[in-house]
């Protein structure tokens, strides 16, 4: 039996199938591992010799004033990309380069060509900005915004770096067209969208929001949702547990540095609309968002914005490529769909809050979207 341990940080979710994938490699290969947590990497490293395990799977936290570990006296994986210095051991890591470049990839296909970068200037900040920038100048042409905002992320801290409610403000009111940040991690995308809230901008409608890591309990806590990129964390675990097993065998490494694609971006409301570059569209698509619970006519939101219904129609159509009305449902629909993930509200509660009046209308208009019965898709949201 060998004792293996994990240091790693358990409330990221990345973290937790990094966990999963290293356990899935251990029985796939019916590895005698016994698994354990320390969450002090530090402790566990200068362990004493009784406590020592026979290998470990580590995040180092590691800044550039922290030595590296010397002479460690059992086999490691490191899993933190904080700095070039963790890359001296054996190392799994998320392909950095690989996440800027999706997430420049999905904002330019929306449409959004004002575009801020910000994150820390640590090793994966440094690798995510530089991908996001490369696919920016290379394919598109456009000019990056960076802002390096360091740990630990506060909004105090974001404002002791020139990035205040006010001036997020005047950026947005620069320009007619919404920029779009690319938040390096969900929690500083999270203080961001508080940050936009307090001077009454309209995510997406004045500026749009994505992060890294798709934690969704973060992503989900302000509304609209934001898109974030989804770390490939099983490959990483398993990966990192297959340096292990060769090294606890002996055996060369054939990479000391592994870097892991991500698995996808997960899209939601906070880039979903298209970047309508007509102000009439975004201010019609605000307009909703903000009377969903509503039984909204499209003279309604005409009115409300100060055009016909059919000029309205007209610029809707061209500009979104689906008319108002269905656009309607649908943002009624993702609304239902949020609630069913994140609360436990009854069905007739989420019918009245969507605007649907009771839940035999929302449950037909829901099924003939989305496939499902409400009650189907609660159980396979939340599996």
């Amino acid at each position: 039996m060998q004792h293996i341990t994990f240091s790693l940080l358990t409330d990221l979710t990345y973290h937790r199938d990094i966990i999963t994938g290293a356990a899935g490699y251990a029985r796939d290969h019916e590895l005698p591992w016994l698994f354990s947590f320390q969450p002090d990497s530090k402790a566990l490293l200068k362990s004493d010799e009784a406590l020592r395990p026979d290998g470990a799977i580590v995040y180092l936290p590691t800044r550039e004033t922290s030595p590296v570990p010397k002479n460690v006296p059992f086999p490691l994986v490191n899993v933190s990309s904080t700095s070039e210095k963790n890359q001296k051991i054996p190392s799994v890591l998320p392909d950095n380069h690989g996440i800027g470049r999706m997430a420049a990839a999905h904002l330019t296909a929306r449409g959004y060509r004002i575009l801020y970068s910000i994150g820390p200037a640590t090793f994966f900040g440094k690798k995510r900005h530089e991908g996001f920038r490369e696919y920016c100048v290379e394919c598109e042409g456009l000019e990056v915004h960076y802002w390096d905002v360091p740990f630990p992320w506060s909004p105090e801290s974001i404002i002791r770096t020139g990035l205040s409610p006010e001036r997020l403000e005047e950026i947005v009111r620069e320009t007619t067209n919404p920029p779009a940040f690319f938040l390096h991690d969900d929690d500083l995308a999270l203080h961001f969208a508080q940050m936009a809230a307090l001077q009454n901008l309209r995510v997406p409608f004045d500026l749009a929001l994505m992060g890294v890591n798709n934690q969704e309990h973060v992503c989900m806590l302000n509304y609209p949702p934001r898109t974030s990129i989804q770390i490939a964390g099983e490959k990483m675990g398993y990966e990192a547990a297959r340096l292990l097993h060769l090294q606890l065998q002996n055996k060369p490494l054939p990479n000391t540095v592994v870097n892991i694609p991500p698995s996808g971006l997960v899209e939601r409301e906070s880039t979903g609309y298209l970047n309508a570059n007509e102000p009439s569209v975004r201010n019609a698509l605000a307009f909703m968002q903000n009377h969903l619970s509503g039984n909204l006519l499209i003279s309604d939101v005409a009115n409300a914005i100060g055009l016909s219904r059919r000029v309205l129609e007209k610029r809707f159509q061209r500009h979104m490529g689906i008319t108002i009305g269905r656009k309607w449902i649908e943002m009624r629909i993702e609304k239902a769909r949020d609630m069913l993930l994140n609360t436990d509200l009854q069905l007739v509660e989420i019918a009245k809050l969507t605007g649907f009046n009771t839940s035999q209308r929302l449950a037909t208009v829901f099924k003939q979207h989305t496939g499902l019965t409400l009650t189907q898709a609660r159980r396979q949201i939340r599996r």
